[in-house]
């Protein structure tokens, strides 16, 4: 008795990973996280979920495609939706008014602070909450806080002073 025994032949899938944009959307294109796999036909296969930075894995999203039966003809891909973390800046302008806490996308551009009018002072700088001097963020990577460094504005006040004799003396005060 002759029996035939059948192999099944490896085959192409892909794997793609979708990453939130700033606006809340995803792209279309493909990713540095993209994998092209092989498995063995009619095979079920399982998608990976990556630890990728400033991203979390969305297991809410509809799209989500993580597992499937390989195809013949290499047209499996399989598709992972991440949103992107949201980090808060604390702002305190130090102007009287309350502090600011704001909230963005990773790597989302960050409005210039507005409002930096406090009477009798100058801004000077902004600072972290230790006390080092910063740049007021762009974009955020991780959580932040600011405060707003004001220096007092100097005047210089002259006086002449005539005296009865008719000698003149100057004063300058600050």
């Amino acid at each position: 008795n002759f029996y035939a025994v059948w192999t099944a032949k490896n085959t192409g899938y892909t794997v793609e990973y979708y990453l939130m944009k700033t606006d809340g959307t995803y792209d279309p294109f493909a990713t540095d996280y993209d994998d092209t796999l092989t498995a063995p036909t009619d095979s079920t296969i399982t998608a990976t979920i990556k630890d990728i930075e400033h991203f979390e894995f969305d297991e809410e999203n509809a799209n989500n495609i993580l597992s499937a039966t390989v195809a013949a003809n290499g047209s499996t891909v399989l598709k992972l939706y991440y949103t992107r973390n949201q980090y808060t800046l604390t702002v305190n302008k130090d102007t009287g008014t309350d502090v600011q806490t704001l909230t963005y996308f990773y790597e989302q551009r960050v409005p210039a602070a507005t409002g930096m009018n406090k009477d009798g002072n100058k801004f000077s700088h902004w600072e972290d909450g230790t006390g080092a001097s910063v740049a007021y963020p762009t974009t955020l990577t991780a959580d932040m806080s600011v405060k707003a460094i004001w220096t007092a504005n100097v005047h210089t006040l002259t006086y002449n002073i005539v005296e009865d004799d008719g000698t003149i003396n100057v004063w300058h005060t600050q």
